[in-house]
């Protein structure tokens, strides 16, 4: 006779594994595979957007009202703030760059005949 398969899409859980879907066949699964990465994507969008409604109809979790609001956005003078660091970090990073070149090829500098003294 045939060999007959049995696929599964199994989720592990805190609990255990639960089974998702289970068929002989392969499209079944496939298409329960796709909802729940759907599922997992849209619920990462809501999740990062702020909000803390499941992806999955039903499933309701209560308010915890000490906890911490949605994130702000930032303030002019911060990102200013933030863009100037970067640019100092970058800034720091090439000379360490420049000083690590020249220590490295300081005989080479010396035979082309550069004078860095008075």
């Amino acid at each position: 006779g045939r060999d007959r398969r049995t696929y599964r899409f199994l989720k592990d859980t805190r609990i255990g594994r639960v089974v998702l879907a289970e068929s002989t066949e392969m499209k079944p699964v496939a298409d329960q595979v796709t909802r729940y990465v759907a599922e997992r994507v849209v619920e990462r969008q809501r999740m990062l957007e702020g909000g803390v409604e499941q992806a999955v109809a039903g499933l309701k979790r209560a308010l915890v009202p000490e906890a911490e609001p949605p994130l702000r956005s930032v303030t002019r003078r911060k990102r200013w703030s933030t863009f100037l660091s970067g640019l100092g970090l970058i800034a720091a990073g090439a000379l360490v760059g420049l000083a690590v070149s020249i220590v490295l090829f300081w005989d080479r500098l010396v035979a082309m005949g550069l004078s860095f003294g008075p």
